[in-house]
């Protein structure tokens, strides 16, 4: 209803559309994560600096939630009438199938008993930038997904043992996931307007 009422288009060609759903994305989790945790509050099962942490995690998997899966069915669900030919080249879809398993190469590299989502997580940007390139949003909304949920079955698989370190291990890949995902759409989307200018 919200994107609709803000004329986004369902392709997410242009940075317009992308930002505007972004922000409907930031704002809705917001309210339901706000929500949640004022009723576990409520009723006693979290309380002081808990409520805070709480808050975060639930925020951050609510809106990585809706900027992966919301593009990714906008995306392909929208009919692509100026669909350009780079989409069926077949050898730029293995870029995408390359990422997912450079990912998971990352993620297993990563784990020991404190994960630091840090220096080798930042492999995938080159990739993400190629897709961005080449095969413009429906690439990019396939390797973003792909990319998260290699790295949270593993990380499920692996989870680090004490419960401070899980919440904290949780909130670095939850934002390491937004910005993915958010620097990806962006960058695909500048790309898709430079090639319906030329």
């Amino acid at each position: 209803f919200l994107l609709r009422r803000r004329r986004v288009n369902p392709a997410l060609a242009t940075l317009k559309d992308v930002l505007a759903t972004q922000v409907i994305g930031i704002a809705v989790p917001s309210i339901s994560a706000g929500l949640g945790t004022l009723i576990l509050a409520f009723n006693g099962l979290i309380s002081g600096p808990r409520i805070s942490v709480v808050f975060m995690v639930w925020w951050g998997f609510e809106l990585l939630s809706f900027i992966l899966f919301a593009p990714l069915a906008m995306v392909w669900l929208s009919p692509m009438r100026d669909t350009p030919r780079e989409l069926f080249r077949r050898w730029d879809w293995l870029i995408v199938l390359l990422v997912i398993l450079v990912t998971r190469w990352i993620f297993y590299q990563s784990m020991d008993s404190t994960p630091n989502y840090g220096s080798l997580t930042y492999l995938v940007f080159p990739f993400l930038f190629w897709i961005a390139l080449r095969l413009y949003q429906p690439g990019v909304t396939l390797a973003n997904v792909g990319i998260c949920l290699m790295a949270m079955f593993i990380t499920y698989e692996n989870p680090p043992a004490p419960l401070v370190v899980r919440e904290q291990s949780l909130l670095l890949l939850e934002l390491f996931f937004i910005v993915l995902t958010l620097t990806s759409l962006i960058i695909s989307a500048l790309f898709s307007e430079r090639a319906a200018a030329d």
